[in-house]
């Protein structure tokens, strides 16, 4: 091994991500703590982790995890998957672990069991198996609680070992519970650890503190700093300092340092919640008549029934994408981040045949924390849209003059502008816009409705003519039309 990229691996470096359920008691008993992952649940770990000698840095190490539990029927444990989707030291990717799944089943105490990986690019295979048995506590570490309950006070420690050729590392991690408020729980943390390898090797000593969100049931943070001593040769030691801080949540780097705001994951759920109820009612209501037709007209500048088909289909992979969106925050350094009205969010696609996308990746800057909840629910409806293969090449926002010019074809809308749908599903929900026209140039089509007109009253006063079926018209025209067989 090369002395000068010795590196000491603490303990604490990666934390596994879990639903957590916690069994209160009278503040004098104490609190019983057990694990309690939900099928279905998707976590994200994101660390950030510094070394640094004198005036040098030594690693500048960020990851982020993505964690989804799964239980298949019958199972006594579900099973936790794992892929490292962001790795990078001092700027630099790191793309040892592109497409590896690390799996594990874990018990409510703790317990770690039918660990495995597997996948991983080719040129990296050595690597990847060698390093395998030690990602099993690297990855899903946690710590193994008391099996009594848990006083202001109490301490319990976690010991954790790493072995792979050549190299061993272990440690020990003590937790101190030092206050419950407002439904967090802040323990304390005293953290020791070692590593040797071929004759070289060194040791670790930390403090720091972890917060456990008893609303949310997981672990929100964790913070550490500290002083090592790295044995490079027989005579030759380095001493440095290191410091490391993880945030885990519901999405990958949304912390309120990043995006600007106190619950940042709360706003991405309600966003993604509301979201998925426009494109429900939106799918229910379409094509619609009155209001609901006119709205298709307004956002889509006059569509023909073969581009109304499209945009009910686009719609509807776009609440297939939905679901499955996975979504990370930039901080508002990042180059696409400029606060230009419609960079809120960032794609970075890979395209499939047919313009549909083989990510499910959204990004979103600081700006989309800014925006009002309806905004947002548009914006994830546009970003899955785009996903699903409606292009962009006439994108145009509602508060430009392009949106409602009728001069712009309705073919380069409807499979051009993402935002149209946003702005349509929330039409079809009720909302109203402050710039709207009073009037759209659409040629009445044929409905597949029929009126009855009786008399000449219906010629000097439309609104007397009544629907034989359904309830079609068309606004803002003061001619009706008779549709025949």
């Amino acid at each position: 091994m090369n002395a000068k990229s010795i590196k000491l691996i603490p303990t604490w470096q990666a934390v596994v991500i879990m639903v957590f359920c916690t069994h209160s008691l009278a503040a004098d008993e104490g609190f019983r703590f057990f694990y309690n992952f939900a099928p279905g649940v998707t976590f994200y770990e994101t660390d950030h982790s510094r070394q640094e000698s004198g005036s040098k840095l030594i690693s500048e190490f960020r990851r982020t995890i993505e964690f989804r539990v799964s239980q298949t029927h019958g199972a006594a444990l579900p099973t936790l998957s794992a892929r490292i989707i962001e790795l990078s030291n001092k700027g630099r990717r790191i793309d040892y672990y592109n497409g590896v799944q690390f799996e594990a089943n874990i018990s409510a105490t703790g317990e770690v069991t039918e660990y495995s990986f597997s996948g991983g690019l080719p040129r990296y295979q050595p690597l990847i198996q060698a390093a395998g048995p030690a990602n099993r506590n690297n990855i899903f570490w946690m710590p193994r609680f008391p099996d009594k309950p848990v006083k202001i006070g109490d301490t319990f420690t976690d010991t954790v070992f790493l072995n792979s050729t050549g190299m061993a590392a272990g440690g020990q991690t003590v937790f101190e519970l030092e206050e419950v408020r407002d439904k967090l729980a802040r323990f304390k943390l005293r953290h020791t650890g070692s590593t040797t390898s071929e004759g070289a090797g060194g040791t670790q000593i930390s403090q720091g503190h972890a917060i456990f969100d008893l609303d949310k049931g997981m672990w929100s943070s964790f913070e550490l700093s500290g002083e090592g001593t790295a044995q490079l040769a027989s005579t030759l030691s380095q001493h440095y300092k290191t410091s490391s801080r993880k945030e885990i949540s519901r999405s990958a780097g949304c912390d309120q340092a990043t995006t600007g705001v106190s619950n940042p994951d709360g706003a991405i759920s309600h966003a993604r919640t509301l979201a998925n109820q426009l494109v429900r009612n939106a799918l229910t209501r379409w094509p619609g008549t009155g209001e609901n037709l006119y709205a298709s007209y307004r956002h889509f500048h006059c569509p023909d029934r073969p581009q109304m088909t499209a945009i009910r289909d686009n719609l509807a992979a776009g609440e297939q994408i939905l679901g499955d969106l996975t979504v990370t925050c930039l901080p508002a350094s990042a180059d696409v981040c400029d606060n230009v009205r419609g960079n809120e969010v960032n794609l970075p696609v890979e395209s499939l045949p047919g313009g549909a996308s083989s990510s499910r990746l959204v990004q979103l800057c600081p700006s989309f924390f800014r925006m009002d909840d309806d905004e947002q629910a548009g914006t994830l409806i546009a970003a899955a849209v785009k996903l699903s293969g409606v292009g962009d090449g006439h994108r145009c926002m509602l508060q430009e003059d392009c949106y409602f010019d009728f001069l712009r074809p309705a073919s380069e809308v409807v499979g051009g502008n993402p935002y149209a749908y946003g702005y349509y599903a929330l039409a079809l929900s009720g909302w109203t816009f402050s710039r709207e026209p009073s009037r759209t140039p659409c040629s009445p089509q044929a409905s597949g409705n029929y009126i009855q007109v009786d008399g000449g009253a219906a010629a000097t006063d439309p609104a007397s003519v009544q629907p034989y079926r359904g309830d079609f018209y068309v606004r803002n025209l003061r001619v009706v039309y008779r549709e025949v067989d």
